[in-house]
């Protein structure tokens, strides 16, 4: 994947329209995908400041803030995104892997059901 290219892409989508929200996340997540979890966080919190209903970009924070040990922060921005679009298994199957690490199982197993309900393949 070619990270550095796609943040210059968005770099140059932000500068001709700083309000762009979906550069902002798309930007974070190649950041966050890149190991720069806090310019991903940054530009996804950017992202969500101005499009405050955008699951994914909470679910790709969630992701970045998983990666750096948040796991109240991460289970916040999946229960976020489910909250904006609870029909994605992705996002409670991600949720669910963090309840396991947190250790809260009878959380972890509800949502893991409700991921296979939802895309059983």
């Amino acid at each position: 994947h070619d990270f550095h290219g796609a943040i210059a892409d968005f770099d140059h989508a932000i500068k001709l329209n700083p309000k762009y929200a979906a550069a902002y996340a798309n930007r974070g997540n190649a950041r966050a995908e890149n190991d720069d979890l806090d310019g991903g966080i940054a530009d996804l919190d950017r992202a969500i400041t101005l499009n405050s209903k955008n699951a994914v970009a909470y679910y790709q924070r969630a992701y970045a803030k998983r990666r750096k040990k948040d796991t109240t922060g991460a289970i916040a921005d999946y229960t976020r995104a489910i909250e904006l679009d609870g029909k994605d298994g992705d996002f409670y199957n991600e949720r669910g892997d963090v309840w396991l690490e947190k250790k809260q199982y009878g959380a972890a197993v509800d949502d893991i059901q409700k991921a296979i309900q939802l895309d059983p393949k």
